[in-house]
């Protein structure tokens, strides 16, 4: 059975209401456009909760602080405030739906990975600053007018910067607010300034910390910095505080910020996969190579080249199974649906599957037992995969697509899609 190959998040616009008469007014306009029209209408500037049906405290966002009469009066006055939700429900509007577009771009590119957020931008829709987590009515009062107060927005702070004017132990917070705005290049060189003259020059003790490591690995340097350097050389103590793997994986996604296509490219214009490999095996050696096999097996599924997803797939999973970040049962159901090669689909019964259920905390996800179940009928070891299926099936308190897939089984029926989908 399916699963989703990384936890994505969405965006919509809810249309829910929100805060009482008095308190911070909400507007429903139909898009993005529209909200900047009327902000340049208004010369206003915009004001974005970003939340989620499930949470707490974006709930009490609503009933405690939103509804604040002291709150209403100056959002009201000063912005256009809108509200989007990052989940998609089974509830949504018309109207909501019709915000999908601009809502998941507005994900991208802000990069929200907590709730509540909140986003300003200018009259004009330039994002000028951002807060997360849950505010009092005084500390979103305090959020809300740093954001209108010159001194405190980016590009008075980028001034700031250029003179020499902010301390080296503050710029963290301007880096994480310029790439949380998009500019990666101002923002990677003000990490490189706090990375290179604060923190390098901590003590070995006070540098090994969970943030401090994070934050350089968001802003890790080329291949000649101390810090590339210090991830490549001390990675297994890197791993010990930032979790496993977590040194290797922050230079293999510096090898695709720098060096791979992105994936909005793929459709229009073919990667030279080979000269890639080539390129990043020379430059990177082991990590090079398991970087660009991986985005390989990732493009032909995405484009859904399903006969060389096969391939890459295995030349892929044979070496990089333990340290993948994907998950294996995705991986594994797609090419269940899609590839016919039997090789390969014996290389999924006898070693990817088997690793999916011990690695992936999957021994009691029926859906895991499920797509075993159906890589083991499509290879012919049908009793196999009777059993397995059977496995599923109690697991998932009698599901019905699982009743009726090992109905299937059982009748000799084929459970994967009768068109033939290799291309």
């Amino acid at each position: 059975m399916k699963k989703l190959l990384l936890g994505v998040a969405f965006l919509s616009l809810t249309s829910l209401a929100f805060a009482q008469e008095n308190g911070i007014r909400f507007e429903k306009m139909s898009n993005w456009k529209q909200v900047l029209a009327k902000a340049k209408a208004e010369n206003k500037h915009i004001f974005m909760d970003v939340f989620a049906t499930w949470c707490g405290p974006c709930k009490a966002m609503d009933r405690e602080v939103y509804s604040s009469e002291k709150i209403g009066a100056f959002m009201n006055d000063k912005f256009i405030s809108v509200k989007v939700q990052s989940d998609k429900t089974k509830g949504d509007s018309e109207f909501v739906k019709g915000w999908y577009s601009d809502a998941n771009d507005m994900m991208k590119d802000y990069q929200i990975i907590s709730y509540p957020s909140f986003l300003f931008f200018s009259p004009d829709g330039k994002l000028i600053h951002k807060g997360e987590g849950y505010k009092s009515v005084d500390d979103l009062l305090k959020l809300a007018n740093e954001s209108i107060d010159r001194s405190k927005q980016l590009n008075a702070r980028i001034e700031e910067f250029k003179k020499g004017k902010i301390a080296l132990k503050e710029l963290n917070d301007l880096a994480l607010s310029l790439k949380t705005a998009k500019d990666d290049r101002t923002a990677q060189s003000v990490a490189d300034d706090y990375i290179n003259q604060y923190l390098l020059k901590l003590p070995e003790q006070e540098l090994y910390t969970v943030e401090n490591l994070g934050f350089i690995a968001k802003f890790l340097g080329g291949p000649k910095s101390q810090s590339f350097k210090i991830f490549s050389e001390q990675a297994e103590k890197i791993n010990k505080i930032l979790g496993e793997y977590q040194a290797q994986n922050t230079i293999m996604d510096y090898i695709s910020r720098n060096y791979l296509p992105s994936e909005t490219t793929w459709k229009n214009t073919k990667p030279d996969w080979d000269q890639l490999e080539k390129l990043l095996i020379g430059k990177f050696g082991a990590l090079g190579r398991e970087r660009v096999f991986e985005q390989r097996m990732i493009y032909c599924l995405n484009t859904e080249n399903w006969k060389d997803y096969g391939v890459w797939y295995q030349n892929y999973l044979k070496d990089y199974l333990k340290t993948t970040i994907y998950d294996p049962n995705y991986l594994s159901w797609t090419l269940f649906e899609h590839v016919d090669d039997k090789e390969v689909l014996k290389f999924a019964c006898d070693v990817v599957m088997p690793n999916a259920l011990e690695r992936w905390d999957a021994v009691n996800d029926y859906r895991v037992y499920d797509t075993y179940a159906n890589l083991l009928y499509k290879t012919g070891r049908v009793q196999d995969a009777i059993n397995w299926e059977t496995k599923a099936l109690k697991m998932s308190n009698n599901d019905q697509v699982m009743v009726e897939t090992l109905k299937k089984m059982n009748d000799g029926i084929q459970t994967w899609p009768l068109a033939s989908t290799n291309k």
